[in-house]
């Protein structure tokens, strides 16, 4: 038995053939994926709770409980380790078939980013030096560290036997495949059965890589005969002994002498061609170790394999083109891989030659060697992005521009861009941009800049501004020539007018980011602060430009757009179209008016603004939770005992009440539904602590507060989380209160009337959204104004794409002002008027309390350790600017709506009223 080290792993790692690395679970418990001991304890746990009618996540639920009763199952071997007994307790507990996949797709989401390890092995197959991973987990860690980063721009994922055809020994792209199947096709292989084999035609199609490349093994403990025995052992002598060589890799202080059997066994067979390599683990080795060896090391870069001109590739820009390298701009091709090649700190020679230069094509998806070494040709990204006239090849591939407005400020506008041709009174012009998309890039950004022209804002102190944030410009421009869809007809458009910029392309949201939003827009999601959604329509394209510093991979594009172009004064709007078949995005521009003659401008209002952050902090909450036993399972239950009494809030869960209240106190109605005997109290910090206890508190949470926004006269849409007002029973409500300054009127309800007939068509309701969240050791309140539109100015809830749209559409016009009075507003309504503090704990009222009782219930139900007081203000900062305007609050005005739209919802609202009037016949029939 040899033993190697890790510079051995890396010198594998550049030379060929190239090796195959095979990951246990060892590789993915940093990522929040348990190994074998632990799905092993998870499992039992799981068994447990389900025969004995508990819930996996109660807090009670010990280790005590589950161990002696899976030891006591005839099945279990008591001589073994934990571990070891892993296929029997999968066979045996995990059942039926669909709960065994239940199970693993919970395990293997565990909400946490896959760790270090898993970015730089994506990066080494990125740059081609892994060509293929096997794998013995379920995990999806690789391919979602793939999707968010982008690179590779492809992998390959071989999962079941229908997979088994995209398998070569000499990949093009990164190919992954599952040894054991996959959870989602029920195709797993976990039980004592499954494990001792492998599928032959798995076996047959992986032995030739194994004959002929090193195998690196990494986190794999080597116990499933499947794998040792069947695949590697009984194949030793037909792979020729693995003459490339097997490298075990082992963690720091376990010994190269005491090598589980099978693996001791595999030592033994093929001798000498066996090494173990001592890590510290497998981020270790990938983040650190190998990373910094590639970092010093002086590459030589090789290119893949031969590639097929009629190849098949997973995207577009991957596709190969017809274009040869001859058509190439040398000059910018040079440019941006040396740019390229710093920002990802890629060796470089210290003279670099155009053959460099041309290997780098093929490293990264810009050309391949088609069919034969001596036939190159670029790729439809490396036409693109650098030849020399693609639209020739691709004819979408220009961008029209267009400018609408007055002759005057057209003319304006081409004189101060130096451009004097084609001067005319018209109120428009257009033209065309083409060339590589570097080139469009330059052009359009230079074209925009002319409309971009700074100017001097007076004040106290006067500063210069644009009409347009110049980062947010360059994001949209990026991201319309980087994700918009070249296999349509159609080109990219931007329009311009005095007050806004529109850049629309063909191709809507890619599937893995659309799946995201079947419930809402993407502009709200961004608007509600969500960050980190990516998704790659053109890897290749999003790679190189990442690579040049146009852009980032963050998934914060346009979260930075939205936020940068209201910080100057702006607004934005953005999303695909019905069909998903193009994407618009339209920029307005800062307000102010400009002296041509001085190019100054004045601020609409000069004054000191103050920004507010929409928090509320919860300054005290109550000190425990209590929980108790009942036979009552379901919500149905408890209310048809308490009738119409008043309960405080609670939680049934897996038999069991928790409430901030104490359940034994017999004025508490829950207290007659207990089995009494076990009640106990958890404090917060043990209940959070628990699996899922914080889940439990937030809904704790939830429920006191939307009782406190019941006795304040609003409705609560549970299910979204949301809050209004009802209608007046005479029509609109209207509510007077203390703004900001002074006393204030808000219509919170209005009807909206058709023009001709002035019926009502749909009521639009103020709103606001709320959720707890935990900052650094406080909870908070975060409140988040919108709209609802309701049919009958009620609970008659319009729910659809269309109203999603409209609701949008309608907070769009909703500037820093206008959100800063609606979530003062709502903390009035909150506070009850309170200017310090305010309490809510439900109460109850005289009428269901018994005689006698008022005074005995406010000093235990509602006494004051149950209650939760928040803070009656926002945390604000004062900066000088002219953004945020202390005025007085009056009702929004009126913005432009969508008339189309709204006629779309008017109808959608007589559907549901319609609906509402049959069910209540039907009902009184």
């Amino acid at each position: 038995m040899q033993v190697g080290s890790i510079g051995r792993i890396y010198s594998l790692l550049k030379s060929r053939p190239k090796p195959v690395l095979l990951l246990g679970a060892g590789a993915s418990v940093r990522s929040g994926i348990p190994a074998a001991a632990g799905v092993v304890e998870r499992a039992a746990r799981w068994a447990y709770a389900n025969q004995h009618g508990r819930s996996e996540e109660d807090p009670r639920l010990q280790r005590s409980d589950w161990l002696p009763w899976v030891e006591q199952q005839s099945w279990f071997d008591q001589n073994a380790a934990l571990v070891d007994n892993y296929p029997s307790v999968v066979q045996h507990l995990l059942q039926p078939r669909h709960a065994r996949a239940e199970f693993f797709r919970k395990l293997l989401s565990p909400g946490i980013e896959p760790s270090p390890g898993y970015d730089k092995l994506a990066e080494f197959l990125h740059l081609q030096l892994v060509h293929t991973v096997l794998t013995t987990n379920f995990d999806s860690l690789l391919l979602d560290t793939r999707a968010q980063k982008g690179r590779p721009h492809y992998i390959n994922a071989i999962q079941t036997a229908s997979d088994y055809t995209k398998f070569t020994t000499d990949p093009q792209y990164p190919q992954l495949v599952y040894l054991h199947g996959s959870v989602d096709h029920y195709t797993d292989k976990n039980i004592i059965d499954e494990v001792q084999k492998l599928d032959p035609r798995l076996i047959e199609m992986l032995l030739p890589l194994l004959r002929d490349r090193p195998l690196i093994v990494v986190g794999y403990r080597g116990a499933e005969p499947s794998v040792m025995r069947h695949l590697l052992i009984d194949n030793a002598e037909s792979a020729h002994f693995y003459r490339h060589g097997i490298f075990w890799c082992r963690r720091t202080g376990e010994s190269s002498q005491e090598l589980p059997p099978l693996v001791d066994e595999l030592a033994k067979t093929i001798g000498d061609n066996f090494s173990t390599i001592e890590i510290d683990g497998f981020d270790e080795l990938f983040a650190r170790d190998l990373w910094a060896l590639n970092l010093d090391a002086d590459l030589s870069f090789s290119s893949p394999g031969p590639a097929s001109a009629h190849h098949q590739s997973p995207t577009f820009d991957m596709d190969v083109s017809s274009v040869e390298l001859s058509e190439l701009d040398w000059s910018t091709l040079h440019t941006r891989i040396l740019q390229y090649a710093e920002a990802l700190k890629l060796s470089v020679p210290p003279q670099v030659e155009r053959a460099w230069v041309t290997e780098q094509l093929f490293n990264l998806n810009l050309a391949v060697r088609a069919n034969s070494p001596t036939v190159e040709q670029l790729t439809n990204a490396g036409v693109l992005l650098f030849g020399r006239k693609p639209d020739s090849h691709i004819t979408s591939a220009i961008t029209r521009i267009e400018a609408i407005g007055s002759p005057e400020w057209l003319k304006r506008i081409r004189q101060s861009a130096d451009d004097k041709s084609h001067l005319s009174d018209k109120e428009s012009f257009e033209g065309t941009i083409s060339g590589h998309l570097w080139e469009q890039f330059e052009q359009i950004t230079q074209f925009l800049s002319s409309f971009n022209r700074s100017f001097r804002l007076k004040g106290e102190v006067s500063e210069s501004v644009v009409p347009y944030p110049p980062l947010a410009l360059k994001e949209v421009i990026v991201n319309a020539l980087v994700h918009r869809d070249y296999r349509m007809a159609g080109n990219i458009e931007i329009v311009v007018t005095s007050s806004s910029i529109k850049i629309s392309n063909p191709g809507g949201l890619v599937e893995e980011v659309r799946h995201r939003f079947e419930t809402g827009s993407i502009e709200t999601e961004i608007r509600r602060g969500r960050r980190g959604i990516k998704g790659y329509r053109n890897p290749v394209l999003a790679d190189l430009f990442y690579g040049s510093g146009e852009m980032d991979k963050r998934g914060s594009g346009l979260s930075d757009v939205l936020r940068d172009v209201r910080n100057n004064g702006g607004d934005v709007r953005f999303g695909p179209n019905n069909d998903n078949t193009a994407f618009e995005i339209e920029i307005f521009s800062r307000p102010e008016a400009v002296d041509e003659s001085t190019g100054t401008a004045s601020p609409l209002v000069a004054t000191t603004s103050r920004y507010a952050a929409n928090v509320l902090e919860v300054t005290k909450l109550p000190s425990q939770v209590y929980h108790a036993g009942t036979s009552v399972r379901s919500l149905s239950e408890v209310w048809q005992e308490a009738g119409e009494q008043w309960i405080p809030p609670f939680l049934l869960s897996d038999g069991r009440f928790f409430s901030f209240y104490d359940l034994e106190d017999r004025r508490n109605p829950l207290s007659r539904l207990l089995d009494g005997g076990d009640t106990e109290t958890l404090s917060l910090n043990e209940l959070s602590g628990h699996l899922d206890g914080s889940r439990q508190l937030v809904q704790l949470l939830n429920m006191s507060l939307e009782g406190h926004l019941y006795r304040a006269g609003l409705l609560v849409d549970k299910k979204r989380k949301r809050a209004y007002f009802p209608k007046e029973d005479d029509g609109p409500r209207v509510i007077t209160y203390q703004a900001r300054l002074r006393k204030a009127t808000r219509t919170v309800v209005k009807a909206r009337t058709s023009n001709r007939t002035d019926k009502v068509l749909y009521w639009e309701h103020q709103s606001f959204s709320y959720r707890f969240e935990y900052y650094g050791d406080v909870w908070v309140l975060i409140i988040e104004p919108g709209y609802v539109f309701t049919f009958n100015g009620l609970k008659g809830l319009l729910a659809s794409e269309r109203v999603n749209k409209l609701s949008t559409q309608r907070a769009s016009r909703d500037y820093n002002n206008a959100v800063f009075n609606d979530i003062s507003f709502w903390l009035w309504v909150l506070a009850r008027g309170e200017t310090g503090m305010f309490n809510f704990a439900p109460e109850p009222r005289v009428s269901d309390l018994l005689p006698g009782e008022t005074r005995a219930i406010s000093k235990s139900l509602g006494q004051s350790d149950s209650r939760i007081t928040l803070a009656a203000k926002f945390p604000t900062v004062v900066l000088t600017d002219s953004s945020l305007i202390e005025e007085q609050d009056t009702d929004v005005s009126e913005v432009d709506i969508d008339e189309e739209l709204v006629n779309e919802i008017a109808e959608l609202a007589e559907t549901y009223r319609i609906e509402a009037e049959e069910e209540d016949n039907a009902d009184s029939n």
